[in-house]
């Protein structure tokens, strides 16, 4: 066994892990980016329900620089 056959093999053994991993009919990666995309659309949610609260309170208090 040389250095090139080593590193075919370490390459070989790295497409077959990651090709699991990525594929998209695989249930990792479907739960994964479900995921992703409910917990973004939460998060902008709360953002623009802080930010609105933000807002009426800036226009309650006439006292700042604007």
């Amino acid at each position: 066994m040389n250095a090139t056959d080593f590193w075919w093999g370490l390459g070989n053994g790295l497409d077959s892990i990651l090709s699991f991993i990525y594929d998209e009919k695989n249930m990792i990666t479907t739960v994964f980016n479900t995921s992703v995309i409910i917990f973004g659309f939460l998060a902008v949610l709360y953002w623009l329900n802080r930010q609105k609260k933000f807002n009426k309170q800036a226009e309650e208090n006439k006292d700042q620089i604007k």
